[in-house]
């Protein structure tokens, strides 16, 4: 018996000392693996610092414009035609909007429904001016936030602008001065 414990260590002495040197090698691995990780990480920040001083560092060659007026403010010599569609499911609102515009001076063509009534917010589509004039002209009018309006052509559309009313409709400021007469 004496003889066979020997060998018997010298198998399991073996064996350890085997998955010794692989669990080695994978913690080595494993730590090499880290380590790039963690420079491909500093190098990101890097970029994304440098990318955000840039973005906020001006070269100094830029030239300052100033505008006298607000753009929403600027004349339009163009009637703009609406169609107001009602998103909120509230009886009457799309009339009121429309009468408030028309008495401004637009040119009311469809006063409606919209596919649904789960509108959250209310939106005014510019359908004619890419830099959005004709939408911030209504909703500077209606007493909108400038955010509501959002450039969105439609080929041979008759209207300029289209306003799909949503559930947030009574943030519009002309409604609070039709409750306050």
């Amino acid at each position: 018996m004496n003889k066979n414990k020997p060998m018997a260590r010298r198998t399991a002495g073996g064996r350890n000392r085997s998955a010794a040197k692989r669990s080695n090698k994978k913690g080595k691995m494993y730590e090499t693996l880290m380590g790039l990780g963690l420079w491909i990480l500093g190098l990101f920040n890097v970029v994304l610092i440098a990318s955000f001083v840039m973005k906020h560092m001006g070269s100094g060659d830029e030239q300052v414009i100033s505008v006298s007026e607000p753009v929403i403010t600027r004349n339009i010599e163009h009637v703009i035609a609406f169609e107001v569609l009602n998103g909120c499911g509230s009886y009457g609102v799309a009339a009121k909007f429309a009468t408030c515009l028309e008495n401004a001076g637009f040119q009311k063509h469809e006063i409606g429904n919209f596919d649904n009534f789960d509108m959250p917010q209310t939106i005014i589509f510019d359908r004619k001016s890419q830099n959005r004039l004709f939408g911030l002209k209504v909703s500077e009018t209606l007493g909108l936030p400038s955010t509501a309006v959002v450039y969105q052509a439609k080929e041979n559309s008759p209207v300029d602008v289209s306003i799909i009313l949503g559930k947030d409709y009574q943030k519009a400021k002309f409604l609070r001065n039709i409750a306050n007469q």
